[in-house]
């Protein structure tokens, strides 16, 4: 697993050259001043291990495209210009996999994924993925996907790209993730795989400087409700 993690890392890191925020505001917790694109990564990055099965997620949130535009020195107009056609949509890259005894590896297909997919949302309602893509947003994913098989191994070449809308049906957003919320993506049990749940919480550790607990003054999270110290509610 850690193998398998250490290369979506650094596959996700050649995407944060090409396709690279604007500040995010998650209040009351500060920005850090400095972001760690590493560390935005490893927070974005899910996967599930159950016995010769292995099936993960990595949610690409606009924010991630900003802070890698941003190290590349461009400036907030050109940021905002640039990335608008990913604001309405929450886009996550997913692959399943199974491994033989021969060590042969059956990977899913697109459509096979598209029937499991759900986003879930906190009260229940159920969100399929888009299978008709906006033409600007598909030539975004176009890119992306072209990133991944450029010399890539076979795995890379099966890591398919979801997309949600960002808001539901009455167009709220179905995660805020300026505030402590949680996004949910399921993939069904089918004929091949086992059910799986991916889960993020935010806001994102990698952009909110680290708080104090006004209790015990230890260091907290943003995404924590209560202390783990000391248990003061926060």
């Amino acid at each position: 697993m850690k193998n398998y993690k250490l290369k979506i890392l650094l596959f996700l890191g050649l995407i944060s050259l090409v396709v690279g925020i604007t500040a995010v505001e998650a209040q009351p917790w500060q920005k850090r001043n400095k972001v760690d694109l590493g560390a935005f990564i490893e927070e974005l990055v899910e996967i599930n291990i159950l016995d010769n099965q292995t099936q993960s997620a990595i949610w690409l949130p606009f924010e991630f495209y900003a802070e890698a535009n941003q190290a590349q020195g461009k400036n907030a107009a050109q940021i905002e210009k640039e990335l608008a056609p990913l604001k309405p949509y929450l886009i996550f890259m997913v692959q399943c996999s199974i491994e033989k005894l021969d060590s042969f590896v059956v990977y899913e297909s697109i459509d096979q994924l598209y029937a499991r997919a759900i986003l879930k949302e906190e009260n229940g309602s159920e969100i399929r993925p888009l299978t008709n893509i906006p033409a600007q947003l598909s030539a975004r994913l176009d890119a992306i996907k072209s990133l991944m098989s450029q010399g890539s191994t076979q795995s890379a070449a099966n890591m398919h790209i979801l997309v949600f809308p960002f808001n539901n049906a009455v167009g709220d957003c179905i995660v805020n993730t300026k505030k402590r919320d949680k996004l949910t993506i399921v993939l069904d049990e089918s004929r091949t795989f086992k059910k799986t749940v991916f889960k993020w919480r935010t806001p994102f550790d990698a952009l909110t400087a680290d708080g104090i607990c006004p209790h015990c003054s230890e260091t907290l999270s943003a995404k924590w409700y209560y202390c783990p110290w000391c248990g003061n509610k926060l």
